[in-house]
């Protein structure tokens, strides 16, 4: 899916209680793989594998990989990864813990991100929708662009 930058809405990225954070912090990676694991249901191995993966080029402050924690009343509950590149912005492993879904939290961790990403320049983004990103990514005005079955893991 595609998104032109300019039809972000400001309103989009705010639920009442909700703070998201750019991840800088070993701290803060723990907990973005943590909630990433849980939303995603990865096991313990993954968890780890991806916290060695993302610490490098994550806290790195020239990286183009950002991470971003949404903390609701200052519990984590959301994860989203954008990534800078040459033209243009992705959009990748947005997660909200099921306790917290329902709230608009799930478009706040994808538009807020792309806010700072529009500042930086950026005119457009792209992500991969799962069955249960689509309509949250409709509604903010993503196009589809092309589909194709993805196959994560695990029995066919």
């Amino acid at each position: 899916m595609t998104l032109d930058l300019a039809h972000l809405k400001l309103a989009d990225a705010r639920v009442e209680g909700l703070t998201l954070r750019r991840v800088t912090t070993e701290e803060d990676l723990r907990a973005w793989v943590s909630v990433a694991a849980e939303g995603f249901h990865f096991n313990q191995e993954t968890a780890q594998k991806l916290t060695a993966l993302a610490r490098g080029p994550v806290l790195d402050p020239n990286s183009r990989a950002h991470l971003y924690l949404g903390l609701l009343h200052g519990e984590p509950v959301g994860t989203a990864l954008n990534i800078h590149g040459e033209e243009i912005a992705g959009v990748w492993c947005v997660s909200i813990l099921e306790r917290a879904r329902g709230r608009g939290i799930g478009a706040a961790m994808t538009t807020g991100p792309l806010l700072a990403a529009r500042e930086a320049g950026y005119a457009s983004a792209m992500l991969g929708a799962t069955e249960q990103g689509f309509p949250v990514y409709s509604r903010l005005g993503w196009e589809v662009q092309f589909s194709a079955p993805i196959h994560l893991g695990g029995p066919a």
